[in-house]
């Protein structure tokens, strides 16, 4: 059921998807808005209303990894464990089981059926600066524009607004805008109910309020969970050009500093034991379940009374079963730790034993490759931690779609932790003969000897090179 407050335009929206897109098309469609908006809620119930309709097979929602440097084939492949998950294997079959898969050919199988697939955090498949697809993603979208009539749908939610370009004209395009004023003073007033604060002010002091907080639903569940805490005069009181709204148009990097703020005067009141867990649950790049809390805590009790904490104060939202860190707190959480080395190692390691449980069970049900969408994160969390070894142990089930995404051109990550995981994959899976068929090109290793782990990439590039000219590769 749609929440109480979704608001008009979003009952709009949800009307469109639901009478018009589903039946109609085409095959894909942008919902964007800004962070904080509500397209998650919005897409939840738009599943939900799929799932309501015997027309309709399976609806899915999949989260795209937040990785420095995205992998958009590695994102379709845990779409497909999904999906596989779901009784839909015809995607996963696809990518997995041939040499060079085709990416869009795998999601055009998925999408002969009647499924609806939404994917969050989309953006994260699109260049950051001009908001147009990468290569890979462009292919696919350009594939799917000549397949109107198939019965499936994709939904791609984005927080920053979809490019007017020839990719994407075919396309449409819905915004969820923020609340109207009168809807943004009821979310204030639910949410103070549900957290029963106090705030004895007037209706158009509830108005200055939302309208500070561009009347944006996320921002103003941080400004309830500061009112725990601190007075409103106090909150405003330490930064006051902060809730000034005359004569100013609140930007993104605006309201960004304005929840910070908030989010940043709740963390401060944790316990130090409950903020030292949450920092070790910002290492997570996407949705977690309960038992990665158990990986951070002594008993499960623990783990349940931090769920309850973080929930109860807007720090982590749930969902299904699912829980993921605000962003803006796993921004600030992963800011502190990062200057603690060993708990950073620690915060890794205990994300790699939440991934690790899959591949420990005594007995792997199901097909071996829906261990795909565990794959690359649990290798991301055991290089951080220093686990690299282990990589071993799990890597050859996956060593043919790594041929794939690392080649002999290429590029060398740019940032630290994606170029740390390069070279520790390619160190475990080329020792002792295993991953044959990785290289990387000379250039490559050059640039790679250049960082802080030179001492591992000269070993490597020796191994590799050694391969090369006995034909190994």
């Amino acid at each position: 059921m749609p929440k109480k407050y979704i608001g008009r335009n979003r009952a709009d929206n949800l009307d469109w998807f639901v009478n018009k897109w589903l039946p109609d098309g085409p095959p894909v469609c942008f919902l964007q808005g800004f962070s904080g908006v509500g397209k998650t809620d919005l897409a939840r119930d738009l599943r939900d209303a799929a799932e309501g309709q015997e027309c309709w097979e399976q609806a899915v929602i999949n989260e795209i990894a937040d990785r420095p440097t995205p992998s958009v084939i590695e994102s379709l492949m845990e779409l497909s464990a999904t999906l596989s998950r779901q009784g839909l294997p015809e995607m996963e079959q696809v990518l997995f089981e041939e040499v060079n898969p085709n990416l869009a050919f795998g999601l055009e199988k998925a999408l002969k059926r009647p499924v609806l697939i939404i994917l969050d955090e989309a953006q994260r498949l699109f260049n950051t600066d001009s908001g147009s697809p990468l290569p890979e993603v462009n292919g696919i979208l350009s594939f799917l524009r000549n397949r109107q009539s198939l019965p499936g749908r994709l939904l791609l939610l984005s927080d920053r607004l979809v490019e007017n370009a020839r990719w994407s004209e075919w396309i449409p395009v819905r915004t969820l805008t923020k609340l109207e004023p009168e809807e943004a003073i009821e979310v204030l007033e639910n949410k103070l109910l549900d957290s029963a604060v106090a705030l004895e002010v007037t209706l158009e002091r509830k108005l200055d309020l939302v309208k500070a907080l561009d009347f944006n639903p996320r921002a103003i569940e941080a400004l309830v969970g500061a009112l725990a805490y601190d007075s409103l005069d106090e909150i405003i009181g330490s930064k006051p050009g902060l809730w000034d709204t005359r004569d100013r148009v609140v930007s993104r990097e605006f309201l960004d500093a304005l929840e910070r703020d908030l989010l940043e005067r709740t963390l401060t009141h944790l316990e130090m034991a409950h903020q030292k867990r949450l920092r070790r649950l910002a290492v997570h790049r996407r949705s977690f379940k309960r038992e990665a809390l158990e990986k951070v805590c002594v008993t499960k009790d623990e783990a349940a009374a931090l769920r309850t904490i973080l929930i109860t104060n807007y720090l982590i939202n749930s969902r299904n079963g699912l829980l993921s860190l605000n962003p803006i707190v796993r921004e600030i959480a992963l800011g502190h730790l990062k200057e603690e080395a060993a708990e950073c190692r620690q915060a890794h390691s205990a994300a790699a034993d939440y991934h690790l449980r899959h591949f420990k069970a005594k007995q792997i049900v199901g097909s071996q490759t829906t261990l795909g969408e565990s794959f690359a994160e649990v290798r991301y969390h055991l290089v951080q931690a220093g686990r690299e070894a282990e990589i071993r142990d799990i890597g050859h089930r996956f060593t043919d779609h790594l041929r794939q995404d690392i080649t002999s051109v290429s590029p060398v990550p740019k940032d630290p932790e994606d170029l740390a995981e390069r070279i520790g994959i390619l160190s475990v899976l080329l020792s002792e003969g295993g991953a044959k068929g990785l290289r990387i090109s000379p250039r490559s290793l050059l640039t790679i000897t250049r960082q802080p782990w030179r001492h591992r990439a000269g070993s490597h590039s020796r191994r590799a090179c050694y391969r090369g000219r006995s034909g190994g590769m």
